[in-house]
């Protein structure tokens, strides 16, 4: 569930921002980022924001190490990129 949006911007006031994971965050001088997301953000809610993107293809090369499981590792090494 993500908060209302209001010309393709959080409806949150100054400092409120949508980020590209669809979730709504504000302001935060406490976060490392100084961004926290904001209630409706599901498990998120109310951590600070990290930047990290999850890899869509963790075997595909040109990208940094991925810590990947026993079981993505083997699937890696049977179908690389």
């Amino acid at each position: 569930m993500w908060l209302p949006k209001v010309g393709g911007v959080c409806d949150l006031g100054e400092g409120g921002r949508c980020e590209l994971d669809g979730h709504c965050t504000h302001f935060d001088v406490t976060c490392p980022l100084q961004r926290r997301y904001t209630a409706h953000a599901e498990e998120r809610t109310g951590t600070c924001f990290d930047d990290q993107q999850l890899l869509l293809n963790p075997c595909a090369s040109g990208q940094p190490p991925a810590l990947l499981d026993s079981c993505t590792t083997q699937v890696c090494n049977v179908l690389p990129s």
